[in-house]
């Protein structure tokens, strides 16, 4: 190849080319090398960089002259100007000229500027990662190893990050089905075939504590590899919360297991109470005659005797069962009554979605308190809000509403209302809704709104129906305030308003 092309092709290069001879002097440099020094010598261009940098330079050409280095490379920054543009040096040996160098200085700025906006987004992306609230860690797609985690989860299950990296998530599992090392297998080859899974896990740290968590896993590509992303969230607190919130219902239910008897017991001591009595009167009056006519046939004597006992007994038997079931208000307690709302509308709101029917909660602020027995006051606002959610299905979808709310009535009392967006009540059922045994519902025992103004009445107020002028129902209750429930009681009567 001859000259000319040569030092055309040295001309097109993208980096800026020269050769020093032993003295240091250029034999040659490319157009790039005219550009980029202005025809200054190569030592003072240098000089720009900083005379720790010149030494630095200065040295290693010298190393690759004597032959200790076959090549020497240095970055660093000159200023032009009041611009600093780094560079990229390389020094290896010139062929042909006796302690001659070969030298190739590229600019690389632009690579240094993406590499630091890599370095700061790998930073900002550690800091993010480090600091979410919920655990993070990263799986192998093919073995399912933990390849990293974040802080938090390094503090939810107690392992340091190199001790992390060396398990299997077995370890830090309940390590019983379905929680196991295989069951983990499962969910990490649904999400490697990209489906995204979401499930609760109980886990285990390494002091061997059991808690529980929610589990995000998708696949992502992160640093240019396939690999399954895990966020963990600790939901042990959800999860007591949600064991609360069904020993609530199940104590509820029982409170209306209970109460439900009691005005079955009271309907029934109502019924036979009657024809007690006549046999009572009549066994007495038989007794009479035949004393007053002397006739004193034992025989007859003992069963009339008989009679009057079983009646005693029976009478006796129906005042024993209503006894216990007595819906007065026995476990008073302070109480709230938005956070008895707040609380039903948890344990309602599967009820309410399943319905298909929106749940809206109006509720006053800096109410006072009420005393009362937190049971029996839930059992009449989840038998309200049950009542208003059927009501409400008889709209269409998008149109079945449910409203509760909450004020003052007046100074001594408080006021809660139910209203569903249903069809309303016709005036025969406003008259007898509140009667024992009295129901809409092809199923129903017509007690549910019974028991309640029971409860309400034991607690000193008062409940009532009406239509909403918009359409639906409306339940009104209104309960004294624990300042009149601890004075004078108010004197309600059932048709107040």
């Amino acid at each position: 190849m001859n000259r000319g092309v040569l030092e055309q092709a040295l001309d097109a290069m993208p980096a800026a080319v020269a050769v020093l001879d032993g003295t240091g002097s250029e034999t040659y440099s490319n157009r790039l090398w005219h550009d980029l020094t202005r025809d200054e010598s190569f030592h003072d261009f240098l000089g720009r960089a900083g005379a720790s940098i010149v030494q630095g330079v200065n040295d290693g050409m010298q190393a690759v002259r004597s032959g200790m280095l076959p090549v020497f490379e240095q970055a660093y920054p000159v200023y032009l100007g009041t611009e600093a543009r780094w560079f990229e040096l390389k020094a290896t040996a010139a062929a042909g000229f006796k302690d001659g160098l070969l030298l190739i200085h590229t600019d690389i700025t632009e690579r240094r500027l993406e590499q630091e906006r890599l370095r700061a987004s790998e930073t900002n992306y550690r800091e993010i990662f480090d600091k979410a609230n919920d655990g993070v860690f990263i799986h192998d797609i093919r073995t399912g190893r933990m390849l990293d985690a974040n802080f938090k989860l390094y503090e939810m299950y107690g392992y340091t990050a190199e001790e992390f990296k060396s398990i299997m998530v077995g370890a830090i599992s309940a390590d019983r089905p379905p929680y196991t090392q295989s069951d983990a297998l499962k969910w990490i080859r649904k999400a490697a075939r990209d489906e995204p899974q979401l499930f609760e896990w109980l886990a285990k740290d390494r002091n061997g504590r059991l808690f529980w968590v929610e589990v995000n896993l998708k696949r992502a590509r992160i640093a240019g590899q396939e690999r399954l992303l895990a966020i963990v969230r600790d939901i042990t607190e959800r999860k007591r919360a949600e064991d609360e919130v069904l020993r609530a219902r199940r104590a509820l239910s029982l409170g209306s297991h209970i109460s439900t008897l009691g005005e079955v017991g009271a309907s029934l001591a109502h019924e036979l109470n009657q024809p007690l009595a006549a046999i009572m009167t009549n066994a007495q009056a038989a007794l009479r005659m035949l004393a007053c006519r002397g006739a004193e046939p034992t025989e007859l004597r003992e069963i009339l005797g008989d009679i009057a006992a079983d009646d005693e007994r029976a009478a006796g038997m129906v005042r024993r069962m209503r006894e216990p079931l007595s819906s007065k208000a026995s476990d008073t307690q302070r109480l709230e009554l938005n956070g008895l709302v707040e609380d039903m509308r948890l344990l309602l709101k599967a009820d309410t979605l399943a319905a298909g029917a929106a749940l809206d909660l109006y509720l006053a602020p800096d109410l006072p308190a009420l005393r009362g027995d937190r049971i029996q006051l839930q059992q009449v606002v989840m038998n309200l809000v049950v009542n208003a959610t059927e009501a409400a299905r008889a709209m269409p979808p998008g149109q079945r509403r449910v409203t509760i709310l909450t004020r003052r009535e007046d100074g001594r009392s408080l006021r809660l209302q139910v209203e569903d967006s249903g069809l309303g009540l016709t005036q025969g059922e406003l008259e007898c809704i509140f009667e024992p045994f009295w129901t809409t519902k092809p199923n129903g025992l017509g007690l549910g709104l019974s028991i309640s103004r029971t409860l309400v009445e034991a607690h000193g107020g008062r409940i009532f129906a009406e239509n909403r002028p918009e359409g639906g129902a409306r339940f009104v209750v209104v309960l004294p305030t624990e300042e009149t429930a601890d004075g004078e009681p108010a004197a309600w009567t059932r048709g107040d308003r």
